[in-house]
């Protein structure tokens, strides 16, 4: 393999120098006395490359012409040029679709970042508008609540985020100890009473109850509820609207804005149920 190797670079000498010149015949001999074992290195290498293997597909080409078809000095000399350009542009050409390549790998890792950064901002739209219709559908029943607390003599203060958590937790079976603690911290003039707190879990257990609410479920919509300010918006003008229009069921509301798949089953069932018993009620008195 060596030695044809050899016999391959001698062929095409004459492409590059006349055998008329005088350093012909000696170039000839020093491409004669190189030892086989570099040629071996040489042709044993990988090629790793691209731009390694189209020098050599072509070097290939250039061989394998004259080899087949002895060329003149003159045209060899032309034929070694086309080729040369050849490798240029082909190189030219791998540059180019490897910038093109790291170009697309950017735009899709921004599309990426963008795609992520639209889903977050739908989620927050949804969670906006989920949010506004859990406290907008409780305000008659929390209306209702409070009228029951001053019936039965519960101080106005034990409707509060931290007696909420209260009731959410004992439910649960969990310690309710800090949240007594923020009770207490909140109102320093009045010290947490287990009887009123009873008393003020068993007035929202009686509407549950009655209304044949999941508690716990409920408890989280209170909570919802006093995350936001409680100022009416234009949702409960929407809902009225829709209501006036036949539509009786909240959950065809909650599809007529795209928000239908944001709650579970047993939270449509929670808010069908305020809808029917309390909101519509509540506002068409108004």
């Amino acid at each position: 393999m060596s030695r044809e190797i050899k016999q391959r670079i001698i062929s095409i000498m004459p492409l590059y120098l006349s055998k008329e010149c005088p350093a012909y015949s000696e170039l000839i001999k020093a491409i004669e006395d190189i030892p086989d074992d570099k040629f071996y290195q040489v042709i044993n290498d990988p090629l790793l490359y691209i731009n390694q293997r189209i020098h050599y597909l072509l070097d290939e080409i250039l061989f394998f012409i004259n080899q087949h078809y002895p060329i003149p000095h003159e045209q060899g000399l032309q034929l070694d040029r086309f080729i040369n350009e050849i490798k240029t542009i082909c190189i030219d050409l791998i540059k180019n679709n490897e910038t093109m390549k790291n170009d697309i790998v950017r735009l899709e890792n921004r599309i990426e970042c963008l795609e992520n950064h639209i889903e977050c901002l739908e989620n927050d739209r949804i969670e906006t508008k989920k949010r506004r219709a859990i406290a907008e559908l409780l305000t008659p029943f929390v209306k209702e609540i409070r009228t029951m607390m001053i019936n039965q003599h519960v101080p106005d203060c034990y409707y509060s985020k931290s007696i909420i958590n209260a009731c959410l937790l004992r439910s649960q079976g969990q310690s309710i100890s800090w949240e007594i603690a923020d009770f207490n911290r909140d109102n320093r003039q009045t010290n947490f009473d287990i009887n009123i707190f009873n008393n003020f879990e068993l007035i929202i257990k009686h509407q549950t109850d009655s209304l044949r609410l999941n508690y716990d479920t409920l408890l989280e919509f209170l909570l919802d509820k006093m995350d936001r300010n409680e100022a009416k918006h234009d949702t409960v003008k929407k809902i009225l609207r829709h209501n006036a229009h036949g539509n009786t069921s909240f959950n065809e509301y909650l599809s007529s804005i795209g928000i239908s798949d944001a709650f579970d089953m047993n939270q449509k069932l929670c808010l069908e149920n305020l809808y029917r018993n309390h909101f519509v009620a509540h506002y068409h008195t108004i």
